[in-house]
């Protein structure tokens, strides 16, 4: 996902970045030139599944200026509201962004609770005014990162549900629901308790 801010930081001089936890170094993709934020997925950070491995290197190009006024250096203090047993690494791998650069992070871990996380950082950006140093911290809403629950058939974020015969149906099972489709249990069959009548009462 793109993000400019240019008109935001001329006011506020403040450079959010998409961050969340991880443990691995990250490689910026060389094919974003102009100033901003870049995901894999153009509509925001990409889904997560519960108890499975998540992974996403998040592209920053950082400007040579904000506001109008000489970057020096923009650094990420801390990073709210991630699901647990999730972390994240930077490149710069002391998270200090300089001017005219490209950076990266990478978010990984295996986020255990699925849910809708509202994730905020905190930044320190350092600026030159009239050749001397100021320093603005801030913090930043980076939007909501999305775990997908699995259903019953163990697809993240599907349609399947355990039924009034105690089925996983619906979704991709090709089950239809309160029906197993084998004997002795059929639509008709099914008693609504999670349980099967006597299959001779509908012969």
């Amino acid at each position: 996902m793109k993000v400019l801010f240019r008109a935001f930081l001329i006011s506020s001089v403040i450079f959010p970045v998409y961050i969340t936890h991880a443990q691995q170094a990250c490689t910026p993709d060389p094919s974003y030139t102009e100033f901003g934020i870049y995901t894999s997925d153009t509509s925001g950070l990409p889904h997560g599944c519960e108890n499975e491995p998540y992974s996403e290197v998040i592209t920053a190009v950082i400007p040579d200026s904000l506001g109008g006024y000489p970057l020096i250096d923009v650094t990420l203090l801390s990073v709210n509201g991630l699901p647990d047993s999730m972390g994240y690494a930077c490149n710069p791998s002391n998270c200090v962004f300089l001017p005219n650069t490209s950076a990266c992070i990478l978010l990984a871990g295996i986020p255990k609770t699925a849910g809708t996380y509202s994730i905020r950082v905190s930044l320190r950006v350092k600026v030159r005014v009239i050749f001397i140093p100021v320093t603005v911290d801030t913090t930043f809403t980076l939007g909501d990162f999305v775990v997908d629950a699995k259903d019953c058939a163990g697809v993240c974020g599907g349609s399947a549900s355990v039924d009034a015969c105690g089925i996983c149906s619906g979704g991709t099972t090709g089950i239809l629901p309160d029906c197993d489709d084998n004997d002795p249990c059929t639509a008709d069959q099914c008693d609504g308790m999670g349980g099967c009548l006597p299959h001779e009462i509908y012969a």
